[in-house]
């Protein structure tokens, strides 16, 4: 289990780093869109957010990232503390 965490973890930050780090910053601490350290959103509601963006916030990225996808990159927040 700890080895498929760490591989899920990996595969968010990658996908971050490509489709989130450019308004969330590199270290995912804020700048244009908001600091993702230590959410608290269920990953659900996280979920939905990625997928159907937030109307003049933040883009939806449903047809760019499959559920996979999504799972990994909120693996990855939620690596962050």
């Amino acid at each position: 289990q700890r080895s498929t965490d760490s591989v899920l973890i990996v595969r968010g930050e990658h996908l971050f780093l490509m489709n989130c780090a450019h308004c969330h910053g590199k270290e995912a601490t804020g700048d244009e869109g908001p600091n993702l350290h230590c959410i608290h959103k269920t990953d659900a509601r996280s979920s939905a957010i990625v997928q159907n963006g937030t109307k003049g916030e933040m883009p939806r990225f449903d047809r760019k990232l499959d559920a996979n996808d999504v799972r990994a990159l909120i693996a990855f927040l939620r690596s962050l503390g």
